[in-house]
């Protein structure tokens, strides 16, 4: 049912339940394989035997009972062990990611860092005075709709300044004429290679804005291959999914509001996790900081209106591989089919066939329940 919400509704995965289990790292894990929808349907996997193992009490039962303790343990086995090759997976990847292994030669060592900045209110002012405060700053992005510009051509100082240090810069603005909110990357050399309108306008919040095209655009950089996309955009798994598979760094200017703004970090962060990127998010009255496509955060730092905080993450990234990036929700889209042949076999199918099959006891007796309760 979650998997076709997510779908289908306008505020895409913000309530969905797998994040219950967010700080559960094993779980977590699996979203790199089959997504979020893999985690519900290794935890209902699990507690729908469960619960038919140990609430059969009928003794005419007793031999289907059996059978279902017996796939129980099975299950177990087989729980124990995705577990143990999630865990080892995700250690994998933080040596994919980081190229930690052994000891390698100084010329590839992780010892060289990338400075980011994420830069909350202040706009072109402040991010020259960070600059000049640290000329070593790679990379400078601004949290959600700091600046107001209704042209490209309005960025020209920004260009300046990104020349002027050598650093990428990442501005986030209000375009009042065509009511949309947005973002640019600009290269050290003082290009703007791209700019970027936010496709999921948050519902209720942002009536005005007007949705972008629906392109999430990359770009090669000195510090590798960097996307963009604002907020709320990152509550859609399929868009974010649409990004480049060599895409090293991917970008999140937010903006949220009340309680809301750890729990919203944490679950976009998921992006990471199931396309193996880098993520940076700059957020007010929220958090900010580094994720990690191993489920880790560098840095997590809450903030409300103003302010400029510095990370340091390996200048080396290396985007990892996820099957997920590759096979996308197919594995959803499956439970979806089987989960609909189920229902018409409870509905369609006459329980004289039911009965004869095997294997579809269970179902059988599930719509002899059912009906009992009617019937009652």
């Amino acid at each position: 049912m979650w998997f076709l919400i997510v779908k289908v509704l306008p505020i895409g995965d913000f309530a969905h339940p797998a994040y219950g289990f967010i700080n559960v790292q094993s779980l977590v894990m699996v979203s790199s394989i089959f997504g979020i929808s893999g985690i519900i349907f290794l935890v209902s996997w699990a507690a729908g035997f469960a619960v038919t193992a140990f609430t059969t009490k009928d003794s005419k039962k007793l031999k289907l009972t059996v059978i279902v303790m017996t796939v129980v343990v099975l299950l177990v086995a087989v729980m124990t062990a995705v577990v143990l090759l999630v865990a080892t997976y995700s250690l994998s990847q933080t040596i994919s990611a980081q190229r930690l292994f052994y000891q390698l030669p100084v010329e590839v060592s992780p010892g060289s860092q990338l400075k980011v900045t994420c830069l909350i209110g202040g706009g072109e002012s402040k991010t020259e005075e960070v600059l000049k405060a640290d000329p070593g700053i790679d990379l400078v992005l601004w949290s959600e709709e700091t600046g107001y510009y209704n042209d490209v051509d309005e960025l020209k100082n920004l260009q300046t300044i990104a020349k002027q240090y050598g650093s990428v810069i990442a501005p986030t603005y209000f375009n009042s004429t065509q009511s949309n909110n947005m973002a640019a990357l600009i290269s050290d050399n003082g290009d703007v290679l791209f700019t970027y309108k936010k496709r999921h306008p948050v519902p209720g919040v942002e009536t005005s804005i007007k949705r972008g095209p629906g392109k999430v655009q990359s770009a090669d950089t000195i510090l590798g291959k960097i996307a963009l996309a604002i907020c709320f955009d990152f509550n859609f798994p399929d868009y974010i999914a649409k990004v480049s598979h060599d895409t090293d760094i991917f970008l999140q200017p937010s903006q949220t509001w009340g309680p809301i703004g750890k729990y919203h970090a944490k679950v976009n962060a998921m992006r990471s996790v199931e396309q193996g990127f880098l993520l940076i998010r700059c957020s007010s009255y929220g958090y900010s900081g580094v994720y990690n496509p191993d489920g880790s955060w560098s840095a997590f730092t809450p903030d409300k209106e103003s302010g400029a905080y510095t990370f340091v993450v390996p200048r080396r990234f290396n985007r990892v591989f996820t099957l997920y990036s590759y096979i996308g929700d197919t594995f959803g889209w499956i439970t979806v089919i089987f989960a609909f042949l189920y229902l018409g076999g409870l509905v369609f199918v006459p329980n004289s066939i039911l009965k004869k099959l095997r294997y579809w006891t269970i179902l059988s007796n599930t719509r002899d329940q059912y009906a009992n309760i009617n019937s009652d």
